[in-house]
């Protein structure tokens, strides 16, 4: 047993007024998360751009770090093998072959490793290129 009648259920259910208010209200909460949604989108692409931003920085950074390094190294090589008998070093020709050969190795390897952070490729690529070398 209700406290309406069937006929003002039907009509509460049917015929409901609308008020113009009603439609000020819903065009304002349009507007509003329009503008919410641009302002995520705003956001997004300048976490996004700041980020890349980061990334360029510390790529430039650990190039020259891994320049630093690198140059370094075959310097002291070059010294070692330049001044073998000059000095106290009397390193044996095996000991000179290994060193010159972990050398050559760690240059190759430290230009391939920052070449391939500097320049990334596509994830489907990757694949195929890695089968190459």
């Amino acid at each position: 047993m209700s406290r309406f009648s069937e006929n003002e259920v039907h009509m509460l259910l049917n015929e409901t007024i609308i008020n113009p208010f009603d439609f000020i209200i819903g065009e304002l909460q349009e507007q509003r998360l329009s503008l919410n949604l641009e302002k995520e989108k705003i956001r997004k692409y300048k976490s996004r751009t700041e980020r890349y931003r980061i990334n360029t920085i510390l790529r430039v950074v650990f190039s020259a770090v891994y320049t630093g390094i690198l140059a370094y190294w075959l310097y002291s090589v070059l010294h070692i093998v330049q001044y073998n008998n000059l000095y106290y070093y009397k390193l044996s020709d095996h000991v000179l072959l290994g060193l010159l050969a972990t050398t050559t190795a760690n240059v190759i390897g430290l230009v391939v490793i920052v070449l391939k952070n500097l320049f990334p490729m596509q994830s489907g690529n990757t694949n195929a290129l890695c089968s190459k070398i």
